[in-house]
């Protein structure tokens, strides 16, 4: 009888722990699968080999390259809003306008990475967009993990450039801070419902609370109203935590 209960026992162990080699195998070959399909968008877009992907932004650049490839993305798929890319990351990604992509890929099909998205679109004619940027953070180094380096001073300091891609435009940005929410907080919450800046007044009110949250900052001055792009993933120590990127257009 005692013979039977351990081979019963070992017979469910063995099958545990089948069970959970596979759910790994399965998540390593979704992540990767993921990471092949970005990778080759990115391609794409940059028309480069796949071994550059690490490059510099050329700011020198006068070619409509990239952005005559970003619309014909729109043009394929209705649901893209632009494409991301900062300088010397591998933040690279189509950035898409529904939350429906959280856990797909740019074509649709599920993929534990999703892709990254916007779920409010800012609609303001005369004030600035405020586009919140929402992308997992994955554990290959994949989707919005390099942001969280942002909380390194130097990293912080060294990679200020982001370009941000609309239909028929391309834009520059400059890191400004990054903050940290808890989105069991209401009042962190709140953050993210903010996605128009009327005027310059409410633009130097919204960076005060930011400077406030910030864990590093820009110590540029900040007077006249600009778009910002903000970039969220969850931090590695509570799942309510977010690390958030915070953006603002550089003027010509």
């Amino acid at each position: 009888m005692k013979k039977n209960i351990v081979n019963i026992i070992i017979v469910f162990l063995i099958i545990f722990i089948f069970i959970n080699v596979f759910k790994i195998f399965i998540y390593f070959y979704n992540t990767n699968k993921s990471k092949e399909t970005f990778e080759n968008l990115s391609a794409s877009v940059h028309n480069e080999p796949l071994e550059n992907k690490e490059k510099p932004i050329d700011n020198d650049k006068n070619d409509n390259t990239e952005i005559d490839n970003i619309n014909h993305m729109l043009e394929q798929n209705e649901d893209m809003l632009g494409w991301i890319y900062i300088d010397k990351t591998t933040i690279d990604y189509p950035v898409m306008n529904s939350d429906k992509y959280l856990y797909k890929d740019f074509n649709g099909n599920y993929s534990i990475s999703g892709t990254p998205f916007v779920d409010k679109i800012p609609n303001i004619n005369n004030g600035a967009n405020i586009n919140i940027i929402h992308g997992h953070n994955m554990n290959n180094g994949t989707m919005f993990n390099p942001l969280l380096n942002y909380l390194d001073e130097d990293f912080f300091n060294n990679h200020k450039n982001i370009k941000f891609y609309t239909k028929d435009t391309e834009k520059l940005y400059e890191v400004y801070a990054v903050i940290s929410l808890d989105v069991s907080k209401p009042q962190d919450v709140k953050f993210y419902d903010k996605i128009n800046i009327e005027d310059d007044e409410d633009f130097k009110k919204y960076i005060k609370e930011i400077d406030k949250k910030a864990i590093l900052k820009s110590n540029n001055l900040l007077e006249n109203k600009r778009d910002i792009i903000a970039l969220s993933t969850c931090d590695n120590y509570k799942d309510e935590n977010r690390i958030v990127v915070l953006a603002i257009e550089k003027k010509s």
